[in-house]
């Protein structure tokens, strides 16, 4: 694993604590359910065994959805790419 970054944790509103210190200490709103990881892997055969493995296994009362993506300047690239040769 190269690198983690967590999106829409439901933290506390209350105190005037850092939104990252309210996730390391656990000061969660325990209604909202979700919450969205992104995970760079260093190879491609890891992210592999990471969708197989994790894809949809039940964790804390929840499941886990883990797709694989591409990194945002290959979908950019890609998404050019796709209007030139429409554009022809």
């Amino acid at each position: 694993v190269a690198s983690v970054r967590l999106r829409s944790v439901p933290v506390d509103q209350e105190g005037k604590m850092p939104k990252a210190g309210k996730v390391i200490t656990g000061k969660l709103v325990a209604e909202r359910k979700s919450t969205n990881a992104y995970v760079v892997f260093k190879n491609e055969e890891s992210v592999a065994k990471a969708v197989f493995a994790m894809n949809m296994k039940p964790i804390e009362g929840r499941h886990a959805r883990v797709d694989a993506a591409a990194a945002p300047s290959s979908r950019a690239n890609e998404a050019k790419a796709k209007a030139l040769s429409a554009d022809l």
